[in-house]
């Protein structure tokens, strides 16, 4: 224990020069007395390749023994490697079933993997109660990709299996907005002020949070933005341009040349739009990027061809927040 520790001190320098050889050196110490911590770290740095050269061979070895030992994180680095076949031959099936392993063993994010695998219908039968059991677990640990995805299954509800529940939808946006300011949640709240109306000044809290939104570089935000506004204001540009300007000066023109380029003060032109935009709202797949809902709940993927291409490589986008940090 005493060698991994010091092979954190080396890796993060908080208290000497940050050093990844000795670093390495130490987890390597570890490694040899079955530290399943320091096992994953090396798998996790051999994978990555950041301060040595990838070697795919010596991160799926030391993976793989930690993985022996029910480590959750070298769990599910490992079924990414075989569910994408990163320098091994691809397995699908063995990569589900150590990316579920890891869900069950504690993973946050593999939860979320396996929530959204038994949402799609991917390489497995579609099953939307125990994509939102397996949701529920990451959300529990403040998962904003979790929460979103529930919040949008009981903003639409799902066939006889989810019945549309607004009060939890909403509940669900706002703590991914509350915990981790999630863009995405804010257009999904504000789409569901706008349409569904279910508060005292809905119209005025949907085009709030589509602002923010927007700042944080949703982009999808803006045609939405453009129709509440011209609800809001009942089709006066100028009013519109006042309001918004308030904010930034900016966005107040891009949203006015939005709404007059697209022949929005037309009612014909304003009720296609809005009646397009009805069904558009936004879940995370498991790339970890936002897709339109409707498109994923229509679409049942059972498969053996070969791995869904949106599976990302890995990288340190999914170890955040895990706690073993390097």
């Amino acid at each position: 224990e005493a060698q991994f520790n010091l092979g954190v001190i080396y890796s993060k320098g908080d208290y000497v020069t940050r050093d990844m050889n000795k670093a390495i050196h130490y987890y390597t110490l570890a490694a040899k007395q079955h530290n399943s911590n320091a096992l994953y770290n090396l798998g996790f740095i051999y994978s990555e390749g950041e301060y040595v050269t990838r070697d795919m061979n010596k991160a799926i070895h030391y993976c793989t023994l930690a993985a022996n030992q029910n480590h959750p994180y070298a769990q599910l680095i490992l079924g990414i490697i075989y569910f994408k076949g990163i320098g091994i031959s691809e397995n699908i099936k063995k990569g589900i079933y150590l990316i579920t392993l890891s869900a069950k063993n504690g993973c946050i994010l593999a939860n979320f993997y396996v929530g959204f695998f038994f949402h799609r219908g991917m390489y497995m039968k579609r099953d939307i109660n125990k994509a939102i059991h397996y949701y529920k677990e990451a959300s529990s640990f403040n998962n904003q990709y979790a929460k979103n995805n529930l919040g949008i299954l009981f903003k639409n509800g799902y066939k006889d299996e989810v019945v549309k529940n607004l009060g939890l939808s909403i509940e669900y946006f706002k703590e991914a907005i509350c915990q981790k300011d999630d863009k995405v949640s804010m257009y999904n709240l504000a789409h569901l002020y706008f349409y569904e109306d279910p508060i005292k000044d809905s119209i005025d809290k949907s085009i709030e949070l589509l602002i923010h939104s927007i700042e944080k570089g949703f982009q999808q935000s803006k045609e939405l933005l453009c129709l509440a506004l011209l609800k809001k204001h009942n089709f006066h540009l100028d009013m519109i341009k006042a309001d918004i300007e308030r904010i930034s000066k900016e966005l107040s023109f891009e949203i006015c040349s939005i709404i007059w380029n697209s022949g929005l003060l037309e009612s014909i032109y304003f009720e296609a739009l809005y009646n397009y935009n009805q069904n558009i709202d936004f879940l995370y797949s498991n790339d970890l990027k936002p897709y339109i809902s409707k498109e994923i709940n229509d679409s049942e993927i059972i498969t053996n061809s070969g791995p869904d291409p949106r599976i990302p490589n890995i990288s340190k986008l999914f170890y955040e927040g895990f706690g073993f940090e390097i």
